[in-house]
């Protein structure tokens, strides 16, 4: 048991570095610096901070993963019932792709 727990957490760790390395991670944030002239310690520290919030992000899903286990019927029925509103919507042309523009605008 504690070999296969060692085999994942490695293999997990190896993942999470090779699927880091992809540009489509640090590519924004480096054309982001280049085009807005950063200094390479402005640039480290965005991508520090970027990083300590997944940390952060990945904390307090585990940390909310039994509280969502324990009630999963009801998050499976809160899904249900906003996915067949939104098709709803959308079926009688009151839906909108922009339903959320305020936020594309920030």
């Amino acid at each position: 048991m504690g070999n296969t727990a060692g085999v994942l957490i490695l293999a997990g760790a190896g993942m999470a570095i090779a699927h880091a390395a992809l540009p489509d991670h640090w590519m924004p944030l480096a054309m982001i610096a280049r085009a807005q002239r950063w200094p390479r310690r402005r640039t480290a520290r965005m991508a520090s901070g970027t990083a300590l919030a997944g940390m952060l992000l990945v904390a307090v899903g585990a940390s909310l993963k039994t509280l969502v286990h324990q009630q999963n019927e009801m998050v499976g029925g809160a899904l249900l019932a906003t996915g067949r509103a939104g098709i709803g919507l959308s079926t009688m042309g009151r839906g909108s792709p922009r339903w959320c523009w305020w936020l594309w605008n920030w």
